[in-house]
């Protein structure tokens, strides 16, 4: 027999000395009327107990893209997929493709299985990608090796770097600012090997860098600018300094855009012409070898290879033939 609960309610009915049945409750004042009760008794419907714990995650990790699979929990009708302890999105299926990331960063994704009466398990064994992580990272920067991350607190919200110079250990602690979006931040090591620390700030449409040479930290916001959608959006280092680059128009019109701190300042809002994003599960952004910025996918039938590049001022793009582009994501 299986487990379970009943309901039970009782009904009081009065039946008078005509033979005549009343729906009226029984009123215990009246001397006419006989007492007919009822008891009802229903099944209820036993409450959903907790679903599985999903198993370990198994991630694949690409440019400015993380894709992530793991084997399927029982009872589980959605599952909430955290990054760096913060809820990222809330899915159905047993796979999840975050595409904000930034290239050469490190990020940590556990998996919480829920089910349809909103219960939870315990969250999956945790897996992290390779590279330098969103917080804390390990950088090989022109200063020598360096341990950066956020320090201070919710009131005093500060970053800080120790670096490993020729003369010894160096560390040092930046002026109180903004950490930013946790699920929208990163290090990056510049094109002259000073590290930067870029994310959005304020209501989202403004970014903010630090820049650290090792013995001076510096800032600066960029005006409200179009930072791109949070798919695919992008922190990258680039020739003329750190720069966010990401997608931008909709789907009539399908463009891209950089956002760059220059030596000048912040050079906002640099708009690709209209073109195609390509496959959502297949697209990713570049830092070329000679510091310009590239944006590459698979077009049209598949077959085909979109490449748009950034120097700085001008976007050129190119489309490959029709090639054999390799395998996809096979976990």
């Amino acid at each position: 027999m299986t487990p379970g609960y009943i309901e039970i309610s009782e009904d009081s009915y009065l039946t008078d000395t005509s033979g005549y049945a009343s729906r009226r409750r029984l009123d215990r004042g009246g001397s006419t009327f006989l007492s007919a009760e009822f008891i009802h008794v229903r099944d209820v419907v036993v409450p959903p107990g907790q679903p599985g714990a999903p198993g370990t995650p198994r991630v694949l990790a690409h440019g400015s893209r993380v894709n992530l699979q793991w084997p399927a929990a029982t009872g589980a009708t959605e599952y909430q997929v955290m990054r760096n302890g913060v809820h990222l999105a809330t899915v159905a299926g047993a796979g999840f493709l975050d595409t904000q990331v930034s290239p050469k960063q490190a990020y940590s994704y556990t998996i919480v299985a829920r089910n349809s009466a909103g219960a939870t398990a315990g969250p999956s064994q945790y897996v992290q990608t390779t590279g330098n992580a969103g917080d804390r990272a390990y950088l090989v920067s022109g200063l020598g090796p360096a341990i950066c991350g956020r320090a201070g607190d919710q009131s005093y919200q500060s970053l800080v770097c120790s670096v490993w110079r020729p003369t010894g250990w160096i560390s040092s602690s930046s002026p109180m600012g903004d950490w930013g979006y946790a699920s929208d931040r990163a290090w990056l090591v510049n094109a002259d090997g000073t590290i930067s620390y870029c994310r959005r700030v304020n209501a989202g449409d403004q970014a903010r860098c630090d820049r650290f040479d090792g013995t001076t930290w510096t800032t600066a916001t960029s005006p409200h600018a179009d930072l791109a959608y949070h798919e695919n959006r992008a922190y990258l280092s680039t020739k003329d300094g750190p720069a966010v680059c990401g997608r931008a128009g909709d789907q009539s019109s399908q463009s891209l855009v950089c956002n760059v701190w220059t030596t000048t300042g912040w050079v906002t809002s640099r708009y690709a012409p209209a073109n195609d994003w390509g496959y959502a599960t297949d697209r990713a952004w570049l830092t070329n070898t000679d510091g310009t910025i590239s944006y590459c996918r698979r077009v049209g039938d598949g077959s085909q290879a979109l490449c748009d590049r950034f120097d700085g001022t001008t976007w050129t793009s190119s489309m490959s033939p029709r090639y054999d582009l390799g395998y996809p994501d096979t976990f």
